[in-house]
């Protein structure tokens, strides 16, 4: 049986660009769509919806261009991934629309062909197959909530999940981080907490006032252990009666602003954002199957 090709759309004004990387990627066997405008743009994406990906290089206004991507992200198949040059979206739209998980950005333009396609060819092979669906993420969040009842007897106030544009970056004062590790899965788990939370938090589990655990690094890992203990070994049990069978590494604790998370794994990293009061917290997780 011959395989299906998969469709790509390309949309750039300039159409010599245009018609060039057309050829280039129908040689690496796509199913090339082209549209040189906005307009245009909306037509085949509303006429057609199974596109495997769009790599999007127009010169609009910035307003223009995000309401273009998020109505393609809503229209097209979920599966479809929109890429966009680094053109014309400036870096904190680009950011939130990546984080959201509309697009994906290139370092290259259309007007670069061969060097676009190379760097398409790489990003597209390496898509994984994300390992989590809603079922994943609710054992998550409910064994969150049981945790900070547990502790507080309070249920955390939870935001929208999203996906991180990066792996790295954390967003509060101290990150445990442990690893998972089974004969189909790979990847981590981690909880991120600032230090109005830790401070909260720090008499339940370390029976010190919070104030005095915040002038020790050794304490403050303790919270963010404990934590990450709990959760996460809570989470295991549901995802194990899902079929996910892994083992849960020793939380690694990383202390300070701006600190660096190590994930493993390829996925996008998913990010669960609470409060509780004032204060906040986020649990994040990226996890491959082999």
């Amino acid at each position: 049986m011959l395989q299906k090709k998969k469709k790509l759309l390309l949309i750039c004004e300039d159409r010599v660009a245009l018609d060039d990387c057309k050829a280039i990627f129908e040689n690496l066997g796509f199913w090339v769509f082209t549209a040189h405008s906005e307009q245009y743009a909306k037509i085949i994406t509303q006429t057609d919806k199974s596109f495997h990906a769009v790599i999007f290089d127009v010169k609009l206004a910035e307003d223009r261009a995000t309401a273009l991507l998020t109505h393609m992200r809503k229209t097209l198949d979920k599966h479809a991934i929109l890429f966009t040059s680094p053109l014309y979206l400036g870096a904190p739209t680009a950011k939130r629309l990546e984080s959201e998980g509309v697009i994906q950005k290139l370092a290259c333009s259309i007007r670069e062909r061969q060097k676009l396609a190379d760097e398409f060819n790489r990003k597209i092979n390496v898509q994984p197959q994300l390992a989590y669906d809603a079922n994943v993420i609710n054992c998550f969040i409910r064994a969150i909530g049981e945790v900070i009842d547990y502790y507080t007897g309070d249920m955390p106030q939870l935001s929208k999940p999203s996906l991180k544009p990066d792996h790295q970056t954390a967003v509060g004062f101290v990150t445990a981080l442990t690893v998972l590790s089974g004969k189909d899965v790979i990847g981590s788990t981690s909880v991120t907490c600032d230090k109005g939370f830790v401070s909260s938090l720090a008499p339940r589990i370390t029976g010190v006032r919070g104030a005095e655990v915040l002038k020790d690094d050794v304490l403050i890992g303790d919270v963010a252990k404990e934590l990450c203990d709990q959760i996460f070994g809570r989470a295991r049990i549901s995802l194990i009666s899902l079929g996910y069978e892994f083992s849960v590494g020793l939380p690694e604790v990383v202390i300070g602003e701006k600190h660096v998370i190590n994930h493993r794994g390829n996925s996008p990293v998913l990010s669960i954002p609470f409060t509780l009061a004032k204060d906040s917290f986020y649990v994040e997780f990226c996890i491959d199957k082999k």
